[in-house]
This record gives C-alpha cells, sequence and structure tokens, in this order.
C-alpha cells in the first residue's frame, strides 16, 4: 500500500475508531474513560502475517492491520468490513465478563477449550448457518463469541433493523439477543462484586 495512502488512511480512521468506541461504551454500559485506559488501538499496514489484526490481552492493544482488512484507502465497500473486523477484536476483550456465565456457556461453549490454529472450518455441514453467525465462528466458542458480538454491533451501528428481523428464524438469534443484554449481564456482576466486598446493593 503506497505510504500516502497509509497516511491519509491512517488520520481518516482514526476519528472513525473513536466513534466505533464511544458507540461500544454506550452498548456496555462503561465509562469512555474506563474503556480507554484498558484498550489501546494500532493501525499499521503490513503483508506479514505477524501483523494480523488482533487484540493483544498481555499488552492490551488492539492491532488493525489495513491489509488484512482489505481497506484501499477511501473506498466506502470496505467500510463495513473494517468496521465489523473492530468489533469483533473488541468483542474478545469483553469475553471475560460473560465466558463464565451459565447462559453463555450453554450457547456459545467454554472458551477454555484447546484453540487449533490449523482447525479447518471450510467443509461444514449446510446446517451450520443455522447455529453460527459465520464459518470462522465455528472454530472456537471465543471466535463464535467475538463473531456474533460484531454481528450484533454492525446491526446497531448501521441501523440495520430489516436485516435483524430476518435473522429471527435462525438458531443462532438468541445468541445475538445475548449480545444485546450485556449491558445488564456487566451491571449485575458489578453488584455481584460490590455485595462480595461488603457493600449493600442499590
Amino acid at each position: 500500500m503506497n505510504p500516502s495512502v497509509v497516511n491519509r488512511s491512517i488520520q481518516f480512521l482514526k476519528p472513525e475508531i473513536n466513534r466505533i468506541l464511544n458507540f461500544v461504551c454506550d452498548f456496555v454500559g462503561m465509562p469512555l474513560d474506563k474503556f480507554k485506559k484498558r484498550v489501546r488501538v494500532r493501525i499499521v499496514s503490513s503483508n506479514s502475517d505477524r501483523e494480523e489484526s488482533y487484540f493483544d490481552e498481555d499488552t492490551n492493544v488492539l492491532n488493525i492491520n489495513l491489509q488484512e482488512t482489505g481497506w484501499d484507502g477511501f473506498n466506502p465497500e470496505y467500510s463495513k468490513y473494517w468496521q465489523y473486523l473492530v468489533f469483533h477484536e473488541i468483542g474478545h476483550l469483553f469475553e471475560e465478563y460473560v465466558a463464565k456465565d451459565a447462559k453463555f456457556i450453554k450457547l456459545f461453549g467454554d472458551v477454555n477449550k484447546d484453540y487449533d490454529e490449523d482447525k479447518i472450518y471450510q467443509n461444514l455441514p449446510k446446517t451450520f448457518s443455522e447455529n453460527y453467525v459465520s464459518r470462522y465462528a465455528t472454530k472456537h466458542p471465543s471466535e463464535d463469541w467475538a463473531e456474533t458480538f460484531a454481528t450484533a454491533l454492525i446491526i446497531r451501528y448501521f441501523n440495520e433493523t430489516d436485516k435483524l428481523k430476518s435473522l429471527k428464524t435462525k438458531n443462532f438469534y438468541s445468541k445475538i439477543r445475548y449480545v444485546y443484554s450485556i449491558k445488564d449481564i456487566i451491571k449485575r456482576k458489578g453488584k455481584d462484586k460490590e455485595v462480595q466486598n461488603g457493600k449493600r446493593p442499590d
């Protein structure tokens, strides 16, 4: 990618990513300043496999690789895809709030399950699309959560009410509804911690 395009793209994407972070914080009921203390965003442009887009749990850095997203400057066709990718990686961050919840485990599975990097998820039965929002979601419970989180938030972000209605017949719709309840789950978890620490609930 041309360096000048990279620089222009980064300058364009930074405020858009801030809008996404604001949207996510409002969605989950978390103050923006608290969230930004937990995560930094790093935008790069590289063909290296080591520079894939991912959330680094050790450093709390959200890495976004322009090459991986297909971003070619300012083509609106790629807009929703890279935003979906950002939502996906942020979804991994919020996994810790829900992973031990009994309903989460019933819907998505155990995130402590071994992660097989080489798992092939291409040759799947046709029925997979009833239970998962994407092929990649079949790879592991963590990816199922992140893909569902991204799908649910993209629908809200772009106000795609018709698309949401069209998914109601899918088995995975219950997973999307679970994502939409995350604010209450986080709030409840906070109250539980207050009670455990001797504080009276409201």
